[in-house]
């Protein structure tokens, strides 16, 4: 339910209420008022959940989507030291990964986007 919605539905609330104090003759919709308070605050939690739950769910977008970027930039790390067999058509390396370059690989893979 929108924000709006939810204020539409407070302000005519708070306009029932009014009228029910004015006139003593409407005790018995001061029950059916405080039942709709109640899905009222209960709509409020809802709307809490969900938006709690969203903030998680673009949170896990924005990891995953961070991932992605790290694996991209480790395979173009990697495609540096390929090349194209002519022969075989098959990838090679164009020499042997040492520590330095498999240092470098871990740190692209393990550097958080900003």
């Amino acid at each position: 339910m929108s924000e709006e919605r939810l204020q539409e539905i407070k302000d005519s609330l708070n306009a029932q209420y009014e009228i029910a104090k004015s006139d003593n003759k409407y005790q018995s919709v001061y029950v059916v008022l405080d039942e709709e308070q109640e899905l009222i605050e209960e709509i409020e939690r809802l709307n809490n959940i969900i938006k709690t739950k969203d903030e998680g769910f673009k949170a896990s977008i924005e990891e995953l989507t961070d991932y992605a970027n790290r694996i991209d930039k480790a395979l173009e790390y990697i495609k540096e030291y390929l090349y194209i067999n002519e022969e075989t058509g098959e990838y090679c390396l164009t020499h042997t990964f040492d520590s330095s370059n498999l240092y470098e690989l871990m740190k692209i893979l393990k550097e958080k986007n900003k």
